[in-house]
């Protein structure tokens, strides 16, 4: 009987390329969760978090390559983890978002030292587009 092997099967010594990781915070576990599976059929890495402490302390910062955070969540807000993420010399871009549409967040996200501000609903284009650009998914 012939043993049934796992696909895909891959060379002995052939590393598993590893996926740039995306880091998604926001309050909103159901949305955090859509947006991931949205960057998982991009070709991306995803990790949720509920909230930008939570994000801080699970140590993620040094593994992403972008984040992307709600701009308005209880606790840090997503304009000050954007601040501290840019505060911290990682190099990492941070997408913020917001279903406000007033244009002074524009200005606010740009102060924080954020590289792009999307608005929900409409986010997805503009976001994927922004990583294609400067992070090729696998």
């Amino acid at each position: 009987m012939a043993q049934s092997r796992s696909w895909p099967l891959r060379p002995q010594g052939c590393p598993v390329p590893q996926l740039p990781l995306i880091a998604v915070v926001d309050d909103d576990v159901s949305l955090g969760s859509a947006i991931a599976s949205l960057l998982r059929s991009a070709g991306y890495a995803a990790c949720c978090h509920a909230s930008a402490e939570q994000f801080i302390e699970s140590g993620d910062l040094a593994r992403c390559r972008c984040v992307l955070a709600d701009i308005q969540m209880p606790g840090m807000s997503g304009l000050a983890l954007s601040r501290q993420v840019v505060d911290s010399g990682a190099g990492v871009p941070v997408v913020l978002m917001t279903a406000r549409t007033e244009a002074e967040f524009d200005g606010l996200a740009a102060r924080h030292g954020a590289a792009l501000l999307v608005r929900k609903p409409d986010f997805a284009a503009p976001l994927l587009a922004f990583l294609s650009a400067g992070i090729p998914p696998i």
